[in-house]
């Protein structure tokens, strides 16, 4: 057990307040529970603390820093319905961009396969330390990758293969949600009619927590055409969404706050190396913010380097937007999105002790990472 005291803590409403953090056996406690004695408080005065940076998109351990083409795991682009992949299966936790991370006081990610395919695979949001995948995790599945737009259609149109258009792309999703709910049906009536035939199928035994509102698809999608086709299809289906990149997403902020739909925004600090990024642009984020749309931000790593996560939110603060937005975006909203929140992602009793210890208030460009928790270990120091 040991106690922070005297340091500005970061609230869940994204302001600074000064107060003291008691931690014990990896989670925060209520201020005062226990008796701590004084060799085991240390003054953190003039520091700044908040929880642990979450990347809600990110591919790191999954495409290997410093190895080249052999540690690019992210994408089985063979066929375009694969729901049977899962991230947590090509996390490598010894990829050393998983040091950096810490570094840059980024304690957890949401991993996501690639967009090469249509249905990409389940997701996963892992703690960025441990010795195994195992040591690491937090929740698994966190969703269903999915993809709209140029990937798909480029990847399986250059081989004369469907789809090869949008209209393919939208028509496969539908094909393979209509597959999965008569194959749920036959499954229900085969138990209750006790029919031993029915012969399980694992591709659409994973599609099925998604139809079934367990975790939602995460839909890559940048341009206007494509997010508005994803909340279609969602509806459609009834099941839940988040829009991943919404690089266009600016445009149409009063849509998707009535339809409820929040959005992992980026990577913003790219170069729009495709015609789905020419309107990228940093005032995305305020706009989203003006008119109630939750958000939080991503590095879609190795696209734009893990540890630039809290540089992607200062330049959005440039760009119009408030500063305790930003801050919820890298710690509660991102919690929320990514279905962790009973975990991380504030400083609050009961909640892993994974926080950073920061110099100076932590959106200031020249802001450096004094100290990493996770667990209540400290992970990285200066």
């Amino acid at each position: 057990m040991y106690c922070l005291k005297n340091a500005m803590l970061l609230t869940r409403s994204g302001s600074f307040k000064h107060g003291e953090l008691l931690i014990d056996t990896g989670k925060i406690k209520k201020p005062g529970a226990f008796p701590v004695k004084s060799k085991d408080c240390i003054d953190f005065k003039g520091r700044f603390i908040t929880p642990g940076l979450i990347d809600a998109h990110t591919h790191i351990g999954i495409v290997q820093d410093g190895v080249g083409h052999v540690g690019f795991q992210e994408n089985e682009a063979t066929e375009p319905i694969t729901p049977h992949l899962r991230a947590l299966d090509a996390i490598f936790p010894e990829d050393m961009a998983l040091i950096d991370a810490l570094a840059a006081g980024v304690t957890a990610g949401m991993i996501t396969p690639g967009s090469a395919n249509l249905i990409c695979g389940a997701t996963t949001v892992c703690k960025l330390h441990g010795r195994t995948v195992e040591d690491m995790l937090i929740l698994s599945p966190a969703g269903m990758k999915m993809a709209l737009g140029e990937n798909p259609f480029r990847c399986y149109g250059e081989r004369d293969k469907m789809p090869s258009t949008r209209m393919g792309n939208a028509a496969m999703l539908r094909e393979a949600f209509f597959s999965t709910q008569n194959y749920l049906a036959n499954k229900k009536k085969s138990k209750k009619e006790k029919d031993k035939s029915f012969d399980l199928d694992f591709k659409w035994e994973s599609l099925a927590p998604v139809m079934e509102g367990k975790i939602p698809a995460r839909m890559h999608a940048h341009r206007v055409d494509d997010i508005v086709t994803a909340v279609r299809i969602a509806r459609e289906f009834g099941i839940r969404l988040t829009i991943e990149h919404a690089t266009e997403s600016h445009k149409i902020p009063e849509f998707l706050a009535e339809n409820k739909i929040s959005c992992v925004i980026g990577p913003n600090i790219s170069s729009r190396e495709k015609l789905e990024l020419r309107d990228r642009t940093f005032e995305t984020p305020a706009v989203l913010h003006k008119h109630g749309v939750k958000f939080a931000f991503m590095t879609d790593h190795p696209i734009v380097p893990q540890e630039l996560l809290i540089l992607s939110a200062s330049l959005a603060c440039k760009a119009g937007l408030p500063r305790d937005a930003a801050y919820r975006a890298l710690t509660i909203n991102s919690a929320e999105i990514c279905g962790v929140s009973n975990r991380i992602g504030v400083l609050e009793p009961g909640k892993d002790a994974d926080f950073v210890v920061w110099d100076r208030e932590p959106l200031d460009f020249d802001a450096r990472v004094l100290a990493t928790y996770i667990n209540g270990e400290k992970v990285f120091s200066a």
